[in-house]
């Protein structure tokens, strides 16, 4: 295997093509590798497949959480989850936008993820904020198909909370929050719980017992198609 060299990364090469957003909000996490224009061609491709997998088969991951795909080009990404141990495996990606259109056309582009992937539900997040943070004052009609839940319910991993959006005061619910988690938990989609949400551990919020009760009912009672009651 040959070493890493300044050819594996952007700016020596250029940003690679086909990314997962527009370029405009491609935000770059200091000099990033570039596995569709990187040189000699294919070796930052074949050597991150070739990690993955083993990566995969050491740990038996299950599945996988994909950060910023905005920045990230679909040429690498798509054939990465078809490739060896990942073949098959969950994946989400952090499509972080508002427009769930948007994030619909990323997983389904048939260009592009081809209906691969999942994606966070940034879109009904930030209706969840609105709801929670404005008691009194959010029109309930608008949580109808609400998100990337309410146009691709089995491709949408709601959630309330994430490790971004609790250090961003802008981006956090700051009362309420059980709203949104007897929303996502009652609802389609496939819905995670934030870990410093529900842990009981120090500087933690400690809604356990509530979320627990939360995913009994999920678990338990929740079953067959959604209808709304108008």
């Amino acid at each position: 295997m040959r070493p890493s060299s300044a050819l594996n990364f952007v700016p020596q090469v250029p940003r690679d093509p086909d990314l997962g957003g527009p370029v405009a909000d491609d935000f770059p996490f200091g000099r990033e590798l570039a596995p569709i224009n990187a040189r000699p061609p294919r070796y930052v491709f074949d050597n991150l497949v070739a990690a993955g997998d083993w990566v995969t088969r050491t740990l038996d991951a299950q599945g996988y959480r994909i950060d910023d795909v905005k920045g990230l080009s679909t040429d690498f990404l798509h054939p990465f989850l078809h490739s060896k141990a990942m073949a098959g495996k969950f994946a989400v990606g952090e499509f972080f936008d508002g427009n769930p259109t948007l994030v619909n056309q990323w997983i389904f582009n048939p260009k592009g993820m081809a209906g691969r992937p999942n994606a966070f539900d940034f879109p009904l997040k930030f209706m969840l904020n609105n709801m929670c943070n404005n008691p009194g004052r959010f029109n309930m009609a608008d949580l109808d198909h609400a998100g990337l839940v309410g146009i691709s319910p089995l491709n949408a991993v709601t959630f309330v909370e994430n490790h971004d959006t609790d250090l961003n005061g802008g981006q956090r619910i700051v009362t309420n929050k059980m709203m949104a988690y007897a929303y996502i938990l009652t609802s389609e989609g496939y819905p995670a719980v934030f870990y410093k949400d529900y842990s009981t551990d120090p500087d933690c919020y400690g809604l356990k017992p509530h979320i627990d009760n939360l995913i009994w009912i999920h678990e338990v009672l929740a079953s067959g198609a959604e209808m709304e009651r108008l």
